[in-house]
């Protein structure tokens, strides 16, 4: 669902142009580096590094929304909302407000 150019991405699937074999793209080694380290999708799944420029971004698959059935559109609303796209709840002010409500709830007399 993320991103609009074609480029490699963390999580993204690509296509090691040597081998022809296809890998999830895990993340850099260091800053600088031009190698990165790759999950093989093949059987063993195996981890292990790779150049940068022997990689090819794979298209990744469309988003389909009629594949969300079950989700209402009040779970994906929420859900946006806590991610923090909305910009509808600052996060600090609602962690700040809720713990001064547990606050007054564990100071009161019983």
């Amino acid at each position: 669902m993320a991103g609009v150019d074609r480029g490699l991405r963390v999580g993204g699937v690509c296509l090691h142009r040597s081998s022809a074999r296809r890998a999830v793209l895990l993340g850099m080694l260091k800053q600088g580096v031009s190698s990165v380290r790759l999950q093989w999708e093949d059987g063993e799944a195996t981890v292990s590094d790779a150049a940068v420029s022997s990689l090819q971004p794979c298209e990744p698959p469309p988003f389909v929304v009629s594949r969300l059935g079950a989700l209402s559109a009040g779970v994906i609303r929420q859900l946006s909302r806590l991610s923090g796209i909305t910009d509808e709840v600052d996060l600090m002010t609602a962690a700040a407000a809720a713990a001064g409500s547990r606050e007054r709830l564990c100071s009161r007399p019983h």
